[in-house]
């Protein structure tokens, strides 16, 4: 099981969420994989302070959703970071110390032609659950 923690500001029609350029993957959400032994919602957590440097205050189950051609199941969590800078940089102490690149994405936009597939499922589903949109 895949865990992705969403971190989002603003409301209604000025819903932003949080993305990051990858430097050899195209633009993605925040995910990994679930280590054994724990729960999805701590993952989510873990996952976010480690690939962003966020903190999670709190947190809120959206659904879990099967991604991509192999239907890997993803769990979905809203996360509350409080305040998070417009735009920043964070070095991953795994995915090789990648420099990963966060900026916010309005999900009334056009998909980012270089997400990968996966990753514009992902986003597709977390749009309908915050909107309450299909």
């Amino acid at each position: 099981m895949k865990v992705c923690p969403v971190v989002t500001r603003g409301a209604g029609n000025h819903l932003e969420i949080l993305v990051f350029q990858h430097p050899v993957a195209g633009t993605q959400l925040v995910k990994g994989t679930l280590e054994d032994g724990e729960n999805p919602e701590r993952g989510a957590i873990r996952e976010l302070f480690e690939e962003s440097g966020l903190r999670a205050v709190a947190t809120r189950f959206l659904g879990a959703h099967p991604v991509g051609l192999d239907e890997t199941l993803w769990s979905f969590w809203q996360c509350d970071v409080g305040e998070a800078p417009e735009q920043w940089a964070h070095q991953t102490l795994d995915d090789h110390g990648h420099v990963f690149e966060f900026r916010w994405h309005a999900l009334g936009a056009s998909v980012p032609a270089d997400m990968p597939p996966d990753f514009r499922d992902a986003l597709k589903f977390v749009g309908g659950a915050l909107t309450g949109a299909d």
